[in-house]
C-alpha cells in the first residue's frame, strides 16, 4: 500500500500530462505572436512599397515639369523624321528635337513582373522637322529615347505588383485598360500661338494614356507604340497595386490638367479585382 499517494509520475512538482499542456500553450502562444509580428511587418512593408512607387510617380512628374532631361552621349536629329545616333555627340549636338516629357509602363512582359519603365520622350521642335520654321505647337511626331542610359528601369518593393490600369478621358465614367501613361509638357493647344515660344515654356503638364497597350506588354510594343496617334489626353488614370505578402491592394490615381496634376493613394483590403 502507498497510503494513497498519486501513482502519477511527477517532475518538478508537474505531472507529465500537466508539463505537455504547459508546453502546447507556450508553443500556441509563440506561434500566434511570431504569426502577428510576421502579418505587421508584412503590412508595413505594403505601406512602404505603395507610399514609395506613389512618390516615384510625383517625381516624375516634378521632373517634367521642370525640364529635367537624363544625360546620356546621343545625337537626336529630327530631320523630316526623329532618329537617333548613339554614343555620339552630346544634348546640344542634336537639331530640331525638344524634351517632351516621359512616359511610365507598368508589369512589363518577360522580367520580373514588377519592374516598370521609364521613358524619356522627345519630339519635332518645328512643324516641318525640316528647318527653323513656324515652332511646332503640337508636335508632328513623338519617340521615346531608345538609349539605356536615359531609359530608367526601375522596380516595385516588397513584392508589389501592377495588376490593373485604366484611364477616363472626355469626362466620360468609362474605364479604358492601359499599360502606359505619359506626363507631356510640350503638347500644344490653339492658346500657345506660331510665335518663337515653346509650349513647354510655360511648365504646363498634361496627362495622358498610350492607347493600343497594356499591362504584361514587352518594352519594345510599347516604345513602338508610343507615338501622337496613340497618345490620349486624359481625365483620370488609376494603377491599382497588389501586396505579394498580404491580402491588400492599393489604387494611386493621378488626376487634373496643367500643373496642378493630383496623386492619391486608396488602400483597401482584397484584390484589385
Amino acid at each position: 500500500m502507498n497510503g494513497g499517494v498519486s501513482k502519477r509520475r511527477r517532475i518538478g512538482g508537474f505531472t507529465i500530462v500537466e508539463t505537455l499542456i504547459v508546453l502546447a500553450v507556450t508553443g500556441f502562444i509563440f506561434v500566434s505572436i511570431v504569426g502577428l509580428v510576421a502579418g505587421r511587418q508584412n503590412k508595413t512593408e505594403f505601406q512602404q512599397a505603395i507610399n514609395n512607387i506613389t512618390g516615384q510617380i510625383q517625381q516624375t512628374i516634378t521632373e517634367v515639369q521642370k525640364g529635367y532631361f537624363p544625360s546620356s552621349t546621343y545625337r537626336c536629329n529630327a530631320t523630316g523624321s526623329i532618329s537617333f545616333t548613339p554614343n555620339v555627340g552630346t544634348q546640344g549636338s542634336s537639331q530640331g528635337c525638344m524634351f517632351i516629357g516621359k512616359v511610365t509602363q507598368f508589369a512589363v512582359h518577360g522580367t520580373d513582373p514588377q519592374q516598370f519603365n521609364v521613358f524619356t520622350l522627345v519630339g519635332c521642335q518645328f512643324k516641318t522637322c525640316l528647318n527653323k520654321g513656324d515652332i511646332a505647337t503640337t508636335p508632328a511626331e513623338v519617340k521615346p529615347v531608345v538609349d539605356q542610359y536615359v531609359t530608367d528601369n526601375e522596380s516595385l518593393e516588397n513584392g508589389l505588383v501592377a495588376k490593373k490600369m485604366t484611364y477616363k478621358t472626355g469626362g466620360g465614367a468609362t474605364q479604358n485598360a492601359t499599360g502606359a501613361m505619359g506626363f507631356l509638357s510640350s503638347f500644344g493647344s490653339a492658346s500657345c500661338g506660331t510665335g518663337s515660344d515653346l509650349c513647354s515654356g510655360s511648365q504646363q503638364v498634361g496627362l495622358y494614356a498610350v492607347n493600343t497597350t497594356a499591362l504584361d506588354s514587352d518594352t519594345s510594343a510599347v516604345q513602338s507604340a508610343i507615338s501622337v496617334a496613340n497618345l490620349v489626353q486624359a481625365d483620370s488614370v488609376a494603377i491599382c497595386f497588389e501586396s505579394g505578402t498580404t491580402t491588400q491592394a492599393g489604387t494611386v490615381t493621378i488626376g487634373g490638367q496643367g500643373q496642378q496634376l493630383s496623386v492619391s493613394l486608396t488602400i483597401k483590403s482584397g484584390s484589385c479585382s
